[in-house]
């Protein structure tokens, strides 16, 4: 319903006034507090219209136009006078703290005073005010305008750069950068080395090597490593590489060019692991990637070591035992002191072998994600089946692993632009 046309067809100005009379014939109120309870009868923002009606009734006589005054000084019975003696210093704070990030939107939240919002609704229900909106939500708008017209740039609710959080109640303000996003892959050339670090500082992992150089780019407070799966530490990532998204915690600088941060890392870490493909990434590519990890196929190369000679009609049983078949694979015994012992089965799509040695072959693995090759080849104590061990009749080890490629599904590279 139109608000021109309620209670007689009175005008919006006509039921603003009516109520701001009201509501200062008893408490002297600022422009925040008045406009918040009268918001929605002004197209424009709150607080002007509870300073145009407190201007307009201070010139009242009597009750009203003391109380009018009083709220023109930031005397005010609900906020106390934090919207007009605490609130300017601390968007004066919050404004300095901005002019050392760099970021091209933000958005305000406010913390209020528990006091001051139990006034607020005291207020609202005493006098059955229906045209209110939250104090809270008026004073957003009110920062976010102010940043705006201040540091050029605008403000926006669904994921910003930068939160500027104003808490009232210990008058203060912090800035928080959103955390920026970098997806790539990443080839690791060298075994013996463990993908994340078990505690923050720890140096020698693919993720402190990557994104050391990461947050100094950025300029950034830490960083955090989101892989589609993991190799082991002797194994090396080979190939296109292992896809990944690195987030940087807190960065002070965004615009950054990523080829050339590619060039940087490649450099400083050259013969250790190389990153290429970086695109600016989101949150949500992170949730894309864990979520199509067991989608994708890896390739894998093994030298395996049996305890007999090898002979072309082992090979050639093994390639025809293993491609195109499911295997029936429960959680490793090396790995079951930190994960649940479930039975997970998992397709081998293509196997192919050739000798090295007299006692020692290679085998190349398609699969799905999530295959546990060590297993596949030495059995795990009948954990895995078929292995190879179970095929040949004889004890097999993989004495060396290689991921080689890793085929991300199209869909996810699509999402992955759009989301980036």
């Amino acid at each position: 319903m139109n608000l021109n046309t309620i209670r007689g067809k009175k005008s919006r100005e006509e039921i603003a006034e009516e109520k701001a009379l009201e509501l200062l014939s008893s408490h002297h109120l600022c422009e925040f507090c008045l406009g918040s309870q009268l918001a929605t009868l002004s197209e424009g923002s709150p607080w002007k219209l509870g300073r145009k009606l407190l201007e307009s009734l201070a010139r009242e006589k009597g009750v009203v136009g003391t109380n009018a005054a009083r709220g023109l000084k930031g005397d005010c019975w609900v906020c106390k006078g934090l919207m007009i003696s605490t609130l300017p210093e601390l968007i004066d704070k919050a404004v300095s703290s901005l002019s050392e990030l760099e970021f091209e939107s933000f958005k305000s939240g406010t913390k209020l005073p528990a006091d001051v919002v139990e006034r607020e609704d005291e207020l609202r229900g005493r006098y059955g005010i229906w045209t209110a909106e939250s104090l809270k939500v008026v004073i957003n708008k009110y920062t976010d305008e102010i940043i705006e017209e201040r540091r050029g740039t605008k403000a926006r609710p669904e994921k910003p750069d930068v939160l500027v959080s104003f808490d009232l109640t210990s008058k203060d303000v912090e800035v928080i950068p959103s955390s920026a996003y970098v997806f790539g892959r990443y080839r690791k050339l060298k075994r013996g080395m463990y993908q994340t670090r078990w505690v923050p500082g720890e140096e020698g992992t693919i993720e402190s090597y990557i994104g050391e150089v990461m947050k100094e780019v950025f300029e950034a407070e830490d960083y955090r490593l989101h892989a589609a799966g993991r190799e082991d530490f002797d194994v090396r990532m080979l190939g296109r590489g292992r896809p990944f998204v690195m987030e940087l915690i807190k960065p002070r600088k965004r615009s950054i060019d990523l080829k050339s941060l590619e060039r940087e890392i490649n450099s400083r870490l050259k013969g250790i692991l190389e990153v290429s493909n970086f695109k600016k990434a989101s949150k949500r590519t992170v949730v894309l990637i864990k979520e199509s990890s067991g989608a994708m196929r890896k390739i894998y190369r093994a030298k395996v070591v049996l305890e007999e000679r090898v002979g072309p009609e082992k090979l050639q049983k093994i390639e025809m035992e293993l491609s195109n078949k499911v295997i029936r694979q429960k959680t490793p015994t090396r790995v079951l002191h930190r994960r649940a012992d479930l039975l997970r089965e998992r397709k081998v799509y293509k196997v192919s072998t050739k000798p090295l040695s007299e006692n020692s072959f290679e085998m190349i693995i398609e699969c799905d994600g999530g295959l546990y090759i060590k297993e596949l080849i030495d059995g795990d104590g009948g954990r895995t089946k078929p292995s190879v061990s179970e095929i040949l009749g004889e004890k097999a080890f993989c004495s060396e692993l290689d991921v080689i490629d890793i085929i991300v599904p199209d869909e996810l590279m699509k999402e992955v632009e759009v989301h980036g």
